[in-house]
């Protein structure tokens, strides 16, 4: 990353001169020209100009600007055709090279700080921002259908943020702090936080035990309480790990199923893009029967019902849709 020329490098220009009752004579990094020459490096740096405002005491956005045009700077502020987006160039009317850029995105409440030298050329590269000055970069996986954002405080502690959509409306927000310590919070489509233990892996193998669970007659109190975390700690990390979890009971049945929500891809359809029972138990005492659903690494679907008088029926569906059902009967 190059440097940033500074603005008062060698001698002050003459019309920069200290202006009476300015906020930049009273702030905390200095005073008059000095205080403008690190204003400006930290907007070049990435700062945003309505942080500027308020950290260097002025009353808003439009009265730095007003400073900088009384201290002998053109601003020129354009919007675009659909007005997501606007510009704010700062440059120096009396001959200094740096070209202060600002492109702030309504669309998504983000801006980018560019600088440029008289020829244009890139001094600072610009970084995409959020309305707090962390870093934001955004990633799709083709295969999953998952976006994650990622917001880097790369100008305060360092600490990431990286916040990945649920198929189910929700939303897995890691933060990462400069120790390297990770916290998973899994946040439902209604703002609902859970925060999910360390050991807590919120991906389709970190859950595969549970599944299987589920599928052996357990639930998910009992699976929660083996793991020894919370009933709402295994739905949030099923939830994250793309699956749904519902359970049910009454009229001397009860039961749990655990559902594959869809990929959300972008392209044609495909089996990924339905929802798809991986896990399911089943216990009705009017029928005396216990049923049980799972799909096993093959891909095979096993469905077992036992009687009460011992009998045991499975019928297994493999992945070329041939089916074998096999009775036991108790001796």
């Amino acid at each position: 990353m190059g440097e940033t020329p500074p603005l008062f490098a060698s001698d002050t220009p003459d019309h920069l001169t200290e202006v009476a009752d300015s906020p930049l004579e009273s702030g905390t990094v200095g005073t008059g020209e000095r205080e403008l020459d690190a204003l400006l490096d930290q907007h070049a740096h990435g700062t945003s100009l309505d942080s500027l405002a308020d950290e260097f005491g002025f009353d808003d956005r439009e009265d730095l600007l007003d400073e900088l045009r009384d201290q002998g700077f053109d601003v020129e502020i354009t919007e675009s055709e659909d007005e997501n987006i606007r510009t704010t160039e700062v440059t120096d009317s009396e001959g200094d090279d740096a070209a202060y850029r600002e492109e702030y995105n309504r669309t998504d409440d983000t801006y980018v700080v560019e600088v440029t030298d008289e020829q244009g050329n890139e001094i600072e590269p610009g970084v995409q921002r959020d309305e707090d000055g962390r870093a934001v970069t955004f990633h799709y996986d083709p295969a999953t259908g998952a976006r994650t954002t990622r917001y880097e405080d790369d100008l305060g502690d360092g600490t990431v943020v990286e916040e990945t959509e649920l198929p189910g409306g929700g939303v897995l927000e890691e933060t990462t702090t400069p120790d390297g310590d990770t916290t998973r919070v899994v946040i439902d489509e209604h703002g609902e936080r859970v925060t999910l233990d360390p050991d807590q892996e919120p991906t389709p193998e970190g859950v595969e035990a549970i599944i299987a669970a589920v599928a052996e007659g357990k639930s998910i109190s009992e699976i929660a309480e083996e793991l020894g975390v919370s009933r709402e700690q295994v739905v949030a990390q099923m939830e994250a790990a793309g699956y749904k979890v519902e359970t049910g009971g009454g009229g001397g049945a009860e039961w749990t199923t655990v559902t594959r929500r869809p990929a959300q891809i972008v392209g044609p359809p495909s089996p990924d893009q339905t929802e798809q029972v991986v896990a399911s138990y089943r216990r009705d005492a009017r029928t005396g029967t216990t049923s049980s659903y799972e799909i096993d690494e093959h891909g095979n679907e096993i469905t077992t019902i036992e009687y009460d008088d011992g009998r045991v029926v499975e019928t297994v569906v493999d992945t070329q849709g041939r089916k074998t059902t096999t009775t036991t009967v108790p001796a």
